[in-house]
């Protein structure tokens, strides 16, 4: 048991590992190389943007913030990741309730100060103290999504056991008829009716 453990804990903590040195590698692209690659996201976010704005015909972005949007959603959505995965290597190693999430939350904004911080040190970028913010939106939505699931797993375990014991009850009390009944035609049996 205590290896599966061990197994599980070198599992998760390593996925942590390998998402934060893919964070970083994208910090460690140049002023230059972001921007191309954010602008190879924006040529297969625009059509799909378009084609919404033309049914529903409004303007959802304007063009010239789109760029930006979607920056920001990869901030997000990276750190989400970053702290679902924590989330689930501290529980690996034995924390639970609220200091899984604490820690996690902790793990994940220290993180992010760090990898802003080392984007001073790449050519053309700088660190924002508005990306830490957004990062920490994506940590939150990502903890709130664990928690969600814990919830309704938890709800579901219950009912499922609640309705497991009502089965049971149900059975207990039939097989307690039964055994009555029987032993009362036995002993009439017995007595000769």
């Amino acid at each position: 048991m205590m290896l599966l453990k061990s197994k599980k804990m070198i599992l998760y903590w390593g996925a942590v590992l390998l998402w934060m040195l893919l964070i970083l590698s994208f910090s460690s692209d140049t002023a230059v190389v972001s921007d191309r690659k954010s602008s190879m996201v924006l040529e297969k976010v625009e059509p799909v943007i378009e084609t919404v704005e033309k049914s529903i015909h409004v303007e959802l972005i304007e063009n010239s913030k789109l760029h930006f949007y979607v920056r920001k959603n990869a901030h997000m959505f990276n750190y989400c990741v970053l702290a679902v995965l924590i989330s689930l290597a501290l529980k690996a190693s034995g924390v639970n309730g609220h200091r899984r999430y604490f820690l996690a939350y902790i793990m994940a904004t220290l993180f992010s100060m760090l990898d802003e911080y080392y984007q001073t040190h790449i050519p053309g970028r700088s660190g924002e103290v508005r990306d830490v913010f957004v990062d920490n939106v994506g940590v939150l939505v990502g903890l709130m999504v664990i928690w969600i699931i814990k919830k309704k797993v938890t709800i579901s375990k219950f009912r499922c056991k609640r309705k497991l014991q009502h089965t049971y009850q149900s059975t207990e009390k039939y097989s307690k008829i039964n055994k009555n009944t029987i032993q009362a035609y036995q002993y009439q049996i017995s007595q000769g009716w």
